[in-house]
């Protein structure tokens, strides 16, 4: 199937696709690895609040009803982890399901809310026309063809169309080659390495957007 057959098949995810998204994040990322780790309760609220923060951008690849995967971020980062900490509680009372058989959730999950302090406090974070690209996840069964690219290019377009006027990515740096090669070809420009809290090396990636807004964006400095 060629190239543009498949991304005219991507979309904007609706409500009734959250428990797809929720299931390829889990078949896509590790348990122990970032939200993974807190269940699927955990995902499907934190993506509802995706799904319903003003700002957002969540699409998924449908293949004739069937999702093969998703790419979910946000424009003004700063005012959705702001509707994330006024739901922290919620979200944390859906983590609590997973505790009792990994104990080491709870640890995790205040790495997590360590985590969003620390970005809050970034200064693309702070832009409001700047937009994060959080997730992006490919069922393992529909990898190489295609989907993850058309997924980016798909959702670089709805920034654009926001007015953002950059789209920026963290992924880890160490044993991550594959991803982190798929960005660059992607032609996203490795900004910077910052260790979080707990200790993870993360890459940050970015890209600027041509429209009126990059255009200012781009006589300041994109630095820490």
């Amino acid at each position: 199937m060629n190239e543009n057959a498949l991304a005219s098949r991507v979309r904007p995810a609706e409500q009734n696709d959250i428990t797809a998204i929720v299931n390829i994040h889990l078949a896509a990322f590790h348990r122990g690895f970032n939200l993974s780790a807190f269940g699927p309760r955990f995902l499907r609220k934190y993506y509802d609040l995706i799904l319903r923060f003003e700002q957002s951008i969540l699409l998924v690849a449908d293949c004739g009803g069937d999702i093969e995967g998703f790419a979910a971020g946000f424009v003004n980062p700063q005012d959705f982890y702001a509707l994330l900490k006024k739901n922290k509680w919620r979200l944390a009372f859906a983590a609590l399901t997973a505790i009792p058989t990994r104990p080491s959730v709870a640890i995790r999950l205040y790495e997590v809310a360590r985590r969003g302090s620390q970005f809050m406090g970034r200064p693309e974070t702070q832009k409001n026309n700047f937009c994060e690209l959080s997730s992006i996840a490919v069922r393992p069964d529909a990898a190489n063809r295609g989907v993850g690219k058309a997924l980016v290019e798909a959702f670089l377009a709805r920034a654009a169309e926001m007015k953002a006027a950059k789209v920026y990515l963290t992924t880890d740096a160490n044993n991550n080659d594959a991803v982190n090669a798929f960005y660059r070809r992607m032609n996203f420009t490795l900004t910077e390495a910052f260790t979080t809290p707990s200790g993870r090396v993360l890459n940050e990636y970015a890209m600027p957007l041509k429209n009126p807004a990059a255009e200012a964006a781009e006589s300041k400095p994109f630095s820490r």
